[in-house]
């Protein structure tokens, strides 16, 4: 007889995972539209694909820097002592 599979995911990790997002989420709508202004005004106008791109990439990261420190914090919550 197979071994019972686990269970796929829990819900503290679905909601490290929308913190997080929702984290990325305020972040790409409060901060990203500062960032290219200030570079516009600075007549960087012909590098803004390549801060988008590198600005994305910073931003993925710390999302999941995110949830991984927020989906390990809820775990040891609920563990019992």
């Amino acid at each position: 007889m197979p071994a019972p599979r686990g269970k796929l995911t829990n819900l503290s990790e679905i909601a490290a995972y929308v913190c997080a997002h929702a984290a990325g989420i305020a972040w790409g709508l409060a901060v990203n539209p500062t960032i290219f202004r200030s570079l516009v005004e600075q007549g960087y106008r012909d590098h803004l694909r390549v801060a988008a791109i590198a600005i994305s990439i910073a931003v993925s990261v710390v999302v999941l820097l995110i949830f991984l420190f927020l989906r390990k914090a809820m775990a040891g919550s609920g563990a019992p002592s």
